[in-house]
């Protein structure tokens, strides 16, 4: 429900209701006749990745042409979540994927995703990023008898190699400086999202 196209994802949240959140806390309740003032901190459900891919000027000195990435695709990202964040059982489908079309802008290949984070220590169970696009021999991309399918593959790990954690946006740059998924360096930067709503309840009166 979170996921779409670039543009409708950067414009608001896609889901109708708007994100699903969760928190929890612990208070003790005053004396009778005194206000018990409880905050509640809530977190959403999902992680937020935002992907930004360009050539760098390895790859422009080794090839004449320009590379186009037509979509990149997220998956191996998991299927449910517990909204009390206890860590899923090692039988939890880890099986969601979303493939969103990249925006261009300015040579620059963008994309944004929201994902569960599947969070647990297991680095085999880290989202799999897939770039696709074209590489064009003369930078015409007009012509296509001189085009071939290029692909690279990203493993995104979340913090000290573990799995992505939920309501953590982070910023994936990618500079591709050849045609194989070994040509890719990857910068995985911890962003802010907005600060934590509060929710104040008052109780024991």
């Amino acid at each position: 429900d979170y996921n779409g196209t670039f543009d409708e994802v950067t414009t608001k949240a896609k889901r109708s209701a708007g994100f699903t959140m969760t928190g929890s806390a612990t208070q003790v309740i005053a004396q009778a006749g005194q206000t018990t003032t409880v905050q509640i901190a809530l977190e959403r459900l999902v992680s937020k990745v935002a992907v930004q891919a360009t050539t760098d000027s390895k790859f422009a000195s080794a090839y004449p042409g320009r590379v186009r990435i037509a979509s990149a695709t997220v998956s191996r990202a998991a299927s449910s979540v517990f909204y009390s964040g206890e860590t899923m059982p090692l039988s939890a489908a880890q099986t969601f994927s979303h493939t969103q079309a990249a925006k261009e802008q300015s040579g620059k290949y963008a994309n944004l995703f929201y994902i569960y984070g599947n969070e647990d220590d297991k680095a085999a169970e880290s989202v799999l990023l897939t770039l696709e696009g074209i590489y064009d021999h003369d930078g015409d991309f007009g012509t296509t008898d001189d085009q071939m399918p290029v692909s690279y593959e990203i493993e995104l790990a979340g913090d000290s190699g573990k799995a992505i954690n939920r309501n953590t946006y982070r910023r994936v740059t990618v500079n591709i400086s050849g045609l194989t998924g070994a040509d890719v360096a990857v910068t995985i930067t911890p962003a802010d999202w907005e600060g934590p709503f509060n929710q104040d309840v008052n109780i024991g009166m």
